[in-house]
């Protein structure tokens, strides 16, 4: 087997270039004082990306002012009520920050309670706004269900949907999408527009082509709505998990914080080892692309804990198996390391790495997008070394407009004269 070769760039070509070892995964010790002074690393939260700009921060406090305003002119006063008490308060505070996975105002997000699922009343409901709950709720499957449910792995962005079409039909339309989540991409995603966009234009019955044309983006509106609802705990995870790495950045002992956050449950390990090393990515990348905007002291932090993720029992007890092998590709500086962990993957955990490629690329960009890329670019060369699959990425679709035809005013007017000077012939 050749050696492993890998490539982070949006567009990786798997022949081309040998992989470089992540300096911040593989050693904490690389990162060199910069002369110019650094920000402090709560300045910009964990992520490199996370600080808005000014302009950002005006236009946010523009819009709150907005709409104290239009609240305070539009609704009623509520009517007065017991002040609470000092205990009660306190309770609830302590029940927000259960609900946060976090303490004090370490949470970057709202507490979220846990997830109650419910039916997609609303068929206009577009799945892609972002619900904060499930939509749908989902089968769980055992491991023989799921294998006997599963596509054919080389199968083509047209025979995916396809297969989707024929499952929608019958009763286990949820149990295949759950089974076959990594097929979901965005390639996928894109090809239904463009499919759309085809049955438009065909030369049909125009009340066959809006059936036709309807039935497809229902079709991908339910798909949406299943894969949403199966990533939502990950979500939720992920959430509740950067809470937890700035209380590890908080504290003074980064190795015995990561062992008393990660969590102790698969999803909870899942998610703070995703939050830990898109982190550790996205600080590489900016420093990459600009030393000035590095902070030496957060990256030095974040490699410590991504070191300690790596080592810890108490991580890899409960850490997804195709996470811990893109963890041991990623620290490694030996291409033959990382052909070994390549050719020790069984199809299962190739499928749960393209599974969580998919889900991690739904997170927001500017803190995960590092981290996607490396996961594309481990996915892809996985793909084509076991399988055979060379990577594809989005071109454009062409097809044929319906002809529409135009006349000038002048031409309307011209054949206007000639039929009545033939009339009055």
């Amino acid at each position: 087997m050749p050696a492993a070769k890998f490539n982070t760039s949006e567009t990786p070509a798997l022949a081309s270039t040998t992989l470089t070892p992540f300096a911040a995964f593989a050693s904490p010790t690389v990162f060199q004082p910069l002369a110019k002074p650094l920000n402090h690393p709560r300045s910009l939260c964990v992520f490199a990306n996370a600080k808005r700009s000014s302009s950002n921060q005006k236009r946010a406090s523009k819009n709150k002012r907005v709409a104290a305003k239009k609240k305070t002119t539009t609704e009623k006063p509520p009517p007065p009520s017991q002040p609470k008490t000092s205990s009660a308060s306190a309770d609830e505070d302590l029940q927000r920050e259960k609900a946060s996975g976090a303490s004090g105002d370490a949470t970057p997000h709202r507490a979220t309670a846990e997830p109650s699922f419910r039916q997609l009343e609303n068929p206009e409901q577009d799945p892609l706004d972002a619900p904060t709950e499930p939509l749908t709720p989902l089968p769980q499957l055992t491991r023989e269900e799921i294998s006997a449910l599963r596509f054919d792995v080389k199968s083509t962005p047209d025979e995916v949907i396809e297969y989707f079409a024929d499952a929608r039909r019958s009763k286990d339309f949820e149990a295949i999408v759950v089974a076959n989540r990594d097929f979901v991409t965005e390639n996928v995603l894109y090809r239904f527009t463009s499919a759309i966009l085809q049955v438009d234009t065909r030369d049909k019955n125009i009340e066959t082509r809006e059936e036709e044309a309807r039935n497809m983006r229902q079709l991908r509106k339910e798909l949406i709505a299943h894969c949403w609802s199966y990533d939502f705990l990950l979500k939720l995870g992920v959430q509740k998990a950067e809470a937890r790495l700035l209380n590890v950045l908080k504290g003074g002992n980064i190795k015995s914080d990561v062992d008393r956050y990660c969590g102790r449950t698969t999803m909870d390990v899942d998610s703070f080892w995703i939050v830990v090393f898109a982190a550790v990515a996205a600080w590489e990348e900016r420093g990459r692309e600009n030393e000035e905007l590095a902070n030496v002291d957060m990256q030095k932090s974040l490699a410590v804990a991504a070191d300690a993720c790596k080592t810890l029992p108490s991580v890899n007890r409960y850490l997804s198996p195709s996470l811990k092998a893109v963890q041991n590709i990623l620290t490694s500086t030996d291409p033959d390391v990382q052909t070994n962990v390549v050719a020790e993957l069984d199809d299962e955990t190739i499928a749960q790495l393209c599974t969580f490629t998919e889900q991690v690329r739904l997170l927001p960009t500017p803190a995960y997008g590092a981290l996607v890329r490396r996961l594309r670019s481990i996915r892809d060369y996985i793909r084509a070394d076991r399988y055979g699959i060379e990577p594809t990425y989005l071109e454009p679709f062409r097809f044929v407009p319906a002809e529409v035809r135009r006349e000038s005013r002048l031409v309307s007017f011209t054949k206007a004269g000639n039929a009545l000077k033939q009339n009055q012939v």
